[in-house]
């Protein structure tokens, strides 16, 4: 138990820095899938852009016109396909055995849960959630129900796979 715990403690800090950058690549490729990208300005810390507070930011330079709506949602919902993919494999923690690598496995997929969490509530105009809602149309509580019911959905069947 005490190296499950030590895992977490040591892991939790360099796994923010990595979802960070996971998070802001997957919003740089997804604009990089739909125009000539010609640099990023990639920023994994908290900071302030403006006067608001982010984890993270990335500043993608492309080539062409302004992007259209459906392009802004696809660019500031890419992070939630990686996310939902932590919400497939963060359960799969309880099928190790060795109490290290649970723990391992759940600080990296973890963190991508904490993401989505933290990223369904959309609380600033330049969070993700606010910014791909605008762009479609929806109210940002469409996005904020679907990522928290895949939270919850997330942190269920895992306490129900190390309760088994």
């Amino acid at each position: 138990m005490l190296e499950f715990i030590l895992v977490i403690l040591v892991g939790a800090l360099p796994a923010f820095f990595l979802w960070s950058a996971i998070h802001e690549l997957s919003h740089y490729f997804a604009v990089k899938l739909m125009r000539k990208t010609t640099g990023g300005i990639f920023k994994i810390y908290p900071h302030f852009e403006g006067k608001s507070f982010v984890f993270a930011s990335v500043q993608t330079a492309y080539a062409g016109e302004t992007l259209s709506n459906k392009e802004i949602a696809v660019q500031f919902l890419a992070p939630r396909a990686l996310d939902l993919l932590a919400v497939v494999l963060v359960p799969l923690a309880g099928l190790f055995v060795a109490p290290w690598l649970q723990a391992l496995w759940l600080v990296v997929w973890g963190a991508g849960i904490i993401d989505l969490a933290v990223g369904s509530t959309g609380a600033t105009a330049v969070s993700d959630l606010q910014r791909a809602s605008h762009a479609l149309g929806w109210s940002p509580w469409v996005l904020r129900i679907l990522g928290w019911t895949f939270v919850i959905i997330a942190a269920t069947i895992t306490v129900l796979v190390f309760a088994l």
